[in-house]
């Protein structure tokens, strides 16, 4: 499915900063205030930072979304979006860092899941949703659709290893494969999934 040729000439690096450029550009197109911080500003939170602080990454950032949406905790339209775009960059960092160590297919994936979130975003800006109803219902309908598509991908992964574990030397040979074959998630999250599940 994937291999290590960049994609039409490009490696993970350049689609990561092409994500993150369109971050910075949508975040200053619904929030015009930005246009008075500088670029590399923006670039070390979104970009720099994240390579720093590995504690940061897709998967948690997006938790912290899903949890921010799920609880419909009080913060303000900005900070929701700052963190929708955290998501984008993280998942984008993450790619470059995978592709680094020798992971080519993973930082595919990882780069594809950065594309997704800045779709999101794109969308988002284009569409009016000023008020905080629109907010909550958008938010609402964001985490129903997210958690739905999530728990389905993760049974059907896990019921996948169940009947399948002893083609798979271990569970990072089946995360990667299940990554890659059945749920389409990156590999992170599939290992994630199949902690603690029987057989080991």
């Amino acid at each position: 499915m994937f291999d290590d040729k960049p994609r039409h000439g490009r490696k993970p690096i350049d689609a990561c900063i092409s994500v993150v450029c369109l971050v910075i550009q949508l975040l200053r197109v619904k929030f015009p205030e930005f246009n008075n911080t500088s670029n590399d500003e923006l670039l070390k939170c979104f970009f720099f930072d994240l390579f720093e602080n590995r504690g940061i990454n897709g998967v948690n950032a997006e938790a912290s979304y899903l949890e921010v949406a799920e609880e419909k905790q009080d913060i303000t339209l900005l900070e929701y979006y700052v963190l929708e775009c955290l998501v984008a960059c993280a998942y984008a960092v993450d790619g470059v860092m995978a592709y680094r160590h020798g992971h080519k297919e993973e930082a595919w994936q990882l780069i594809a899941e950065a594309q997704y979130w800045a779709g999101v975003l794109y969308g988002k800006t284009s569409a009016n949703y000023s008020t905080v109803s629109d907010k909550k219902q958008i938010q609402e309908k964001a985490s129903a659709k997210c958690h739905e598509e999530n728990r389905y991908m993760k049974q059907l992964a896990l019921d996948y290893y169940k009947e399948n574990h002893g083609s798979f030397k271990n569970k990072d040979d089946a995360a990667l494969h299940i990554s890659k074959t059945i749920s389409g998630g990156a590999f992170s999250t599939v290992r994630g999934w199949l902690k603690g599940v029987k057989p080991e």
